[in-house]
């Protein structure tokens, strides 16, 4: 998923320039849009991503922390 994310020139650059509470808002609805993307086919997903805002919540900040862990290590690249 950080992949198809981070494929958004904007929100590659923005973990590398600016603090992490000031780039989560971008990050978080670019993921939400993503999952929308990919699970669009699988219906039983995509309500548990619509109707359980904890979950949502917790997968959103699971990925936004390893963004976050591979720009501090330099290890992600423009595709």
């Amino acid at each position: 998923m950080n992949e198809e994310i981070l494929n958004n020139e904007d929100l590659f650059e923005m973990p590398k320039n600016n603090p992490p509470d000031v780039v989560f808002k971008g990050y978080s609805q670019a993921f939400f849009e993503g999952v929308l993307r990919r699970f669009r086919r699988d219906k039983r997903l995509e309500d548990i991503v619509m109707t359980d805002a904890d979950v949502r919540e917790q997968a959103i900040k699971h990925f936004f922390s390893r963004v976050l862990r591979l720009v501090k290590e330099q290890k992600i690249v423009m595709p």
